[in-house]
């Protein structure tokens, strides 16, 4: 398969996601979350699911996959074994149309997906190869919005609000971020925007 068109290409994400994987064993530092954000890191997903949850440490990894583009991260059947690694009777989960298709295996096997602006034809394209995932796994799928939320973080009117207005306000909007931050179990830390 040497001289088959995305051979080095598919290599080159097997590589990679294995080794993400593997590092976690080898510093014995197991996460709670993985995010994965493409088709080049969709095989996580996959690999947590299909070969590494039998391992101490792996089985209570949870992945989110986020979709924001429109490579689906497809390459020739023969690679399942030889490249990816997956056995004969977990095929089916990268297999779509007779091809591998690495974001149809991070619908399937991410414990979240969420979906940007660049990935909603992805999904709701009916002639897409992943619609039928998307349609059956819709579940786990949520729209996410990217970039700073000015409604709960602007420096600007922050500096503005303190330099010439009621100070509690914006004494109340620095809570409410430091709230938000210790929430979702980020550094808690009032300069960092909400993004």
């Amino acid at each position: 398969f040497k001289n088959h068109k995305g051979y080095s290409d598919a290599e080159r994400i097997s590589v990679f996601c294995h080794a993400a994987l593997e590092t976690l064993n080898y510093t014995k530092c197991f996460t709670d979350h993985i995010f994965t954000d493409s088709h080049r890191t969709s095989l996580i997903p996959a690999l947590l699911k299909l070969k590494y949850r039998y391992y101490e440490g792996y089985e209570n990894i949870r992945t989110f996959h986020y979709i924001n583009e429109n490579d689906y991260g497809i390459y020739n059947r023969n690679y399942m074994q030889s490249v990816f690694c997956i056995d004969k009777e977990s095929s089916h989960i990268l297999l779509c149309a007779g091809e591998i298709n690495l974001t149809k295996a991070a619908i399937l096997c991410s414990s979240r997906i969420f979906v940007g602006e660049n990935g909603v034809s992805v999904l709701y394209d009916k002639n897409s190869s992943v619609h039928h995932a998307a349609v059956q796994f819709g579940f786990k799928i949520r729209k996410l919005r990217m970039g700073i939320d000015y409604a709960l973080f602007d420096p600007e009117k922050d500096f503005e609000i303190q330099k010439n207005y009621n100070a509690s306000t914006l004494l109340q909007k620095r809570k409410n971020k430091l709230m938000l931050q210790r929430h979702y179990g980020l550094q808690q830390d009032e300069n960092i925007p909400l993004i």
